[in-house]
């Protein structure tokens, strides 16, 4: 089901690779170049293989990083020579992701990438002759990683005894259980998933006090096929009502209060945000969807999926992935969209989009506004003429200060009511 050729063995009769077959986790397979063997070496229980580490020389994979909550590693002692020094690395810096970045051909020089939920990035230069670590730069020298929140892995089961996993980040300074504001960030579409490491949104919205979740729902990429596929289908269906009981599990663990949380996204986490709160008005005090995909129907326009990337045929690709993640019934789409349900929004909402985006045209965040006048809806309009999905630069920090502002705004006026 999937395959990614790692290095040739000594004996040039095998490739190692990152693979999955009959709707396994991605793991470590040694694959006969005449197809005689298939031999499974590592598969880890609960996820895929993040990345694998391999030899200057190309001939041996001799560590793999996997991903289930905070990054760890396996590595194969006797895979290669390199397989100690990587493990001295990871010594040296425990508790950060780590990664080789680039190596010379000598394999005498290392550029060694680490990083952590505190630390956007920090790149050393180790030399293996000499035995020598330097630090080259840092991503974020200006950041005091103590002023930064953590990120917690969490899990918990959902509506049908689903295991659900993802992330709490809570404010620094904040103990125990204490409740917060509290805010669902939801990421941006099936086949992606959340990954422990620094988010500088997160660290805005914790810097304000507020605490983040984050989570990987079914139809997340990572955790077997099994568990992408579970999202088929499921846009309006199971994948938000993860996203609900990822939000009741947090109140019942005391980290927030109903009527004191807003959910937020982009793309298909704008889509998210909105039609999660129209299932559960009760939970949420605010929306934030930013270029979010509200009207269904129109994913299918040539101009939506006529791009071409990477030398593959992307319109094929986006229509195959839409016709297993959405369907094409017109009905099923329309009742699937989030204009659909805009009466159903009590709670304020902000809509923010650049009018440059090519993945989720403008035209969408224009369909949303018209349905949200038309119940007479309260919403905030945000929008960037210069800008394309992600804002960047001076606009990137206006939009977030408009959203800090938006939710402060809003939890506000959502707890005097309550008062």
């Amino acid at each position: 089901d999937a395959f990614e050729p790692l290095a040739i063995t000594d004996d040039l009769e095998s490739v190692l690779a990152i693979a999955s077959r009959q709707g396994d986790r991605a793991g470590l397979y040694r694959i006969a170049l005449d197809g005689s063997e298939v031999s499974k070496l590592y598969e880890h229980e609960r996820v895929d293989i993040t990345r694998a580490m391999t030899s200057t020389d190309g001939r041996a994979v001799y560590a793999v990083r996997v991903d289930d909550g905070l990054p760890s590693h396996l590595v194969f002692s006797s895979a290669h020579e390199e397989a100690g020094v990587f493990r001295a690395l990871l010594g040296a810096f425990p508790g950060a992701a780590l990664s080789i970045r680039s190596q010379t051909a000598d394999g005498k020089l290392w550029i060694v990438k680490t990083e952590s939920d505190r630390d956007a990035g920090s790149y050393y230069l180790f030399d293996r002759e000499n035995n020598r670590l330097g630090l080259i730069f840092e991503t974020r020298p200006d950041l005091d990683a103590d002023a930064l929140a953590e990120m917690r892995a969490i899990s918990f089961d959902s509506f049908d005894e689903t295991r659900i996993n993802g992330y709490l980040s809570r404010p620094a300074g904040v103990s125990g259980d204490e409740a917060t504001p509290l805010i669902v960030l939801v990421h941006d579409g099936p086949g992606e998933r959340v990954y422990w490491s620094y988010d500088p949104v997160v660290q805005v919205l914790t810097s304000r006090g507020y605490s983040v979740l984050q989570l990987n729902y079914r139809g997340s990429s990572g955790y077997g096929k099994a568990f992408l596929e579970a999202g088929h289908g499921q846009w309006d269906g199971d994948i938000q009502r993860d996203v609900i009981a990822g939000t009741r599990w947090a109140i019942e663990q005391g980290y927030g209060k109903a009527g004191q949380i807003c959910v937020m996204g982009t793309g298909f986490g704008g889509y998210s945000a909105v039609m999660s709160a129209t299932r559960a008005p009760d939970l949420f005090a605010c929306v934030v969807s930013n270029a979010g995909l509200y009207d269904l129907s129109m994913m299918y326009e040539a101009d939506e999926i006529d791009d071409r990337f990477w030398g593959i045929d992307e319109e094929a690709w986006d229509e195959n992935f839409l016709l297993a993640n959405i369907g094409r019934d017109r009905e099923d789409l329309i009742a699937a969209s989030p204009i659909s349900h805009a009466g159903k929004l009590e709670m304020p909402v902000m809509i923010s989009h650049a009018r440059q985006d090519k993945r989720v045209p403008f035209r969408h965040a224009q369909r949303m506004r018209r349905a949200l006048e038309a119940g007479s809806k309260r919403f905030e309009w945000y929008v960037q003429s210069r800008e394309g999905q992600s804002f960047y630069s001076i606009d990137r920090v206006e939009y977030l200060q408009r959203v800090v502002g938006f939710i402060d705004d809003s939890t506000r006026l959502a707890d005097s009511g309550r008062n």
